[in-house]
């Protein structure tokens, strides 16, 4: 979070640092962790983290994305009749 322009959050670097009153260093470290997993450390979703005890639940890694698969027509028989039409054709 303090690798973008430091100023900007040191406001939010704050009232995170002000959960550990509340819900204590340990469950906000795992709070953190787990928004991190998700890639959404906010202020807010960190805190909804806490407030639904979701720190203490095991996470499930999001499954990967399956390879794109390919075309069933090719290119040539996709318009392969376009350029068929050009070859006779001059560019002047």
């Amino acid at each position: 979070m303090l690798n973008d322009n430091v100023l900007d959050r040191m406001r939010v670097a704050g009232k995170l640092l002000a959960l550990t009153e509340h819900f204590g260093a340990a469950r906000l470290e795992a709070a953190c962790e787990r928004a991190l997993r998700f890639d959404d450390p906010a202020y807010w979703t960190i805190k909804r983290i806490l407030a639904r005890n979701l720190d203490a639940t095991p996470t499930v890694s999001p499954s990967p994305i399956p390879a794109a698969e390919i075309f069933v027509r090719g290119a040539e028989e996709l318009v392969g009749h376009l350029f068929d039409d050009l070859e006779g054709a001059t560019w002047n």
